[in-house]
């Protein structure tokens, strides 16, 4: 299958996106720290804060991507720094965090500012992918990111899109390696996930062609087969990781986020 090959010029062109910088406030100190260490590998902590005073001048100092803020703290908590941080902080997207769902407290901390409500308990994987997604609904992220699928497993290729549609634009999904190099040279998406056991040459051929097309692209290798010799023939036609079908969803959503940051700085580097 001959397509015209990309311009080598657009790998080095692509930007290494930095990492939305992040405000924790919350008053329990084994809380603030639990969650600074959940959320170093995708975003950049720029403070953390103990109570409400300190929490609103450090917004204002740093003027955060998104500020994480415990709901219980006393001297007015969420409502008070939810309004006071929309006030001083327009850009900073709010993510209420707290153990009490009642519905008149979620009310009035997002007629405050928050723009979503969470609850404690999240995993690593949630509470990053739901401070994303947060940024995205309140305007100030980035646009989603496109993303092809490529599986010959039907009802596969249909859940993954379903559970990853929430995260990325799926612009195609591919039933063989043929397709996905097509599909692949055709939308140039920011990542696509290759199922290495796919007929019509397999997943190591769409690989290394679509790494070729389409040098921008992350690919990111799915399989149930994790040999070492498998691992290392697929990074080396292009891939940048290599994940285990079956993996919880909000695992899945951050690694292939993590796959494009990669991909991104390999390609300035």
């Amino acid at each position: 299958m001959e397509m015209p090959e990309a311009s080598p010029v657009a790998s080095a062109a692509m930007a290494a996106p930095s990492l939305p910088t992040v405000l924790i406030a919350e008053d329990d100190a084994e809380v603030r720290e639990l969650l600074a260490t959940q959320l170093a590998a995708h975003f950049e902590i720029v403070a953390t804060a103990a109570d409400v005073a300190a929490a609103i001048a450090l917004g204002a100092e740093h003027r955060p991507d998104i500020a994480l803020i415990g709901v219980q703290m006393p001297d007015g908590g969420g409502v008070r720094m939810a309004r006071e941080l929309r006030a001083r902080t327009p850009g900073t997207t709010i993510v209420a965090l707290s153990g009490d769902e009642s519905d008149g407290l979620v009310r009035d901390v997002i007629a405050s500012g928050a723009t979503s409500y969470l609850l404690r308990g999240l995993s690593r994987a949630e509470l990053a992918l739901a401070l994303l997604e947060a940024q995205a609904a309140s305007g100030s992220g980035h646009p989603l990111p496109t993303l092809l699928i490529a599986d010959d497993d039907a009802d596969l290729r249909e859940l993954l899109a379903l559970q990853l549609g929430r995260h990325f634009t799926v612009v195609a999904t591919a039933a063989d390696a043929d397709e996905a190099i097509a599909l692949g040279a055709e939308h140039r998406p920011d990542i696509a996930t290759i199922d290495m056991q796919m007929p019509g040459g397999g997943g190591l051929s769409a690989t290394r062609e679509l790494s070729r097309l389409s040098p921008a692209t992350a690919i990111v290798a799915l399989s149930g087969d994790e040999s070492d010799m498998i691992v290392r023939e697929v990074i080396a036609c292009g891939a940048t990781r290599y994940l285990r079908k079956g993996i919880p969803r909000a695992d899945l959503a951050l690694a292939l986020r993590d796959a494009m940051r990669a991909h991104a700085h390999l390609g300035t580097g």
